[in-house]
Formats: C-alpha cells, structure tokens, sequence
C-alpha cells in the first residue's frame, strides 16, 4: 500500500512525525478498493445494503495551501492536482455503486465552501459534490474557522460559505453543518479524565482558546456550558440564513456526545462523592430550539456584502458579518 500515499515526491512514507501521509488516488486499483473497502466489512453484500447508509469522506475539498494536505509540502501542485482529480472521479464511481446498493450517499468534508485558488479558479462545490454526485459536510460553519485572528466575523469566508451552501442546496444535494460556540479555537483537549475529582470514569472536556476578546477561556464544565448558551444564537442565525430542507445542522464544542450534543446535569453523587458532569451543553435543552419559527417567506438577502436578512413566518434573522452580530 505504499505507493498510494503521496508524501515525498517519490510516493513513499517519510514517518508521521515529519511527513503528513495523503492517499494517491492516481494509483492503479486504489479507487476500486475504495469502493469495495466499505462494503467488505459486512458479512454479506445483502447485510451491507441493509446497515450501510453512505460514507463521509473528510478533506475531499481541493487545499493546497493546507499543509497536511499537500504531505507536509512535499507535492507538487500538479501532483496534487492530478491526485484531486483522481479522487473525485474515484468518489463518483463509488457514489454510483452505494446508491445502486441501498441508495447510500457519500458526503465530501470540504467541497461546499472553497475559496479560489490560483492553481483552480473556477473552483466551486461544482467541482466537488456536483462532480461526485454527493452531499457535503461543512465543518465548523461560521465558527472559528471563518473567523478573523481578533474573533470578528471573516466575511469574506463566510459569504463563501453561505453562497456556496445556497447554491449547492437549491441543485438538490444534501448538506450537513456543523458549528461551535463562537470563538472557540481549540475545542479538543481533555480534563485528565477525571482525576481532579478521584474518579477515572466521567466525562472530561473542555477548551484551551478563544480567538479575540471573548473573555476568559473557559477552563470548568461550568464556564464550557455558559458559553455554548452565550453563542447558541449567533450561530443557529447563519444556520437559519441558509436552512431548506435538505441542510442540517448541529451545534456542540467537537463530535462526541459529551461535548454539547445533549443537556446533562450540573452534578451527580456517585460513592457518597458529589462530582460536577463535564459536558459541553447546558443542563437544560437549548430555549432557543424550542421556540416556533414557520416556513420562510423567501430566501435570504444580502446587502453590502456583510447585512444578510430572512423572514420566516414567526421570525426574524439577522447576520451582520460586519459588526459581528447574528440574531433571531
């Protein structure tokens, strides 16, 4: 399997330490194991088509300015180029082949909102979902990823973002948002796992940074949840800017259940010990779900570039890119 990773220029593995490994899909066979890799594990393709809905693919977007990427910057533009090309003509025969299994669907992580590069100009999510076929995640919409070093709104970015989901959207593919709570930059480090309150077993999360004068870092539970419901509102508005049936949406600090996916409590006695439940959500269900919206009267307008506006039945949305404010 070594001459399907692209990392120094003659294909080969440089360790992870130094080099960043990215899978060369230009390699003879790589796409059809691919495709079939999926599956395989299964006992039956007749199991498959019953238990397996589709496949996320994280980083289908074309970056070469990403590092990790481009092989810690040992390939080419051109090697990455033609690699980028390989792989979405790969992820098309494999969309074909799970939509012909149970009509399972592949989502790309990084195909909606592309900003333009010099060595792809024209590149869209055209490129991307429409050229496999797919739907697309967008990982941390609106949030510190769009986000300027000072914590102020990125415009810029964010209007990519908001166009490119519109578009996408209204040609009929899926899309799957996925925020968290304002500046938060470093949503992964965890508490020691409990050793702070003598027990190995609970929940332990929390984050290390804000981007801008947000206040302080939340550094407890307590503080990681009071800031999930401070920037709850601001980032459900860019979701309602762009929300149609078929985008979705979910808002926690990272990807597992503890980091703000569902209310816990504030505390639980265990052994006679009172412990305080790390968890990234408030212990009571977000209000702001709850409250009745309708249907919208139209799509979203944009003005100035930075002013984005949209009426539904019982709501209204602001998202003012620069001031920074997102309201409903």
């Amino acid at each position: 399997m070594n001459k399907a990773w692209n990392c120094l220029p003659n294909g080969t593995i440089n360790g992870l330490h130094q080099c960043h490994p990215v899978m060369d899909w230009s390699q003879p066979g790589y796409a059809e194991w691919f495709r079939e890799y999926p599956i395989s594990l299964f006992g039956t393709r007749e199991e498959a088509a019953e238990l397996f809905d589709g496949l996320m693919v994280d980083g289908a977007g074309y970056f070469p300015n990403v590092p990790w990427m481009v092989g810690g910057g040992n390939i080419s533009i051109t090697r990455f180029k033609t690699g980028f090309t390989a792989e979405m003509l790969g992820l098309r025969q494999a969309q074909l082949e799970f939509a012909k299994l149970n009509n399972g669907l592949i989502f790309d992580n990084g195909g909606v909102a592309t900003n333009t590069d010099p060595s792809f100009p024209d590149l869209s999510w055209r490129h991307v979902s429409g050229a496999i076929g797919s739907g697309s995640f967008l990982e941390w919409y609106g949030t510190f990823g769009d986000l300027n070093k000072d914590g102020t709104f990125n415009a810029s970015k964010i209007n990519i973002s908001i166009n490119g989901v519109i578009d996408a959207a209204s040609h009929g593919y899926p899309v799957v948002l996925k925020s968290a709570p304002g500046p938060g930059t470093v949503p992964f480090p965890m508490r020691g796992w409990g050793k702070d309150q003598g027990r190995s077993e609970h929940n332990s999360f929390y984050v290390t940074e804000w981007k801008g004068p947000a206040g302080p870092v939340p550094n407890s539970s307590v503080a990681d949840r009071a800031g999930a419901a401070k920037y709850v509102e601001e980032a459900l508005a860019l979701f309602l800017i762009v929300v149609e049936p078929n985008i979705f949406w979910s808002y926690a600090w990272f990807y597992g259940m503890v980091d703000g996916y569902i209310p816990c409590p504030d505390n639980m006695v265990w052994d006679n010990v009172t412990m305080d439940i790390e968890c990234g959500m408030p212990s009571q269900w977000y209000s702001e779900f709850e409250r009745p919206l309708g249907p919208p009267h139209s799509p979203a307008v944009c003005t100035n570039d930075t002013v984005w506006t949209r009426e539904f039945v019982h709501a209204s949305v602001l998202v003012d890119l620069g001031k920074s404010i997102g309201r409903h």
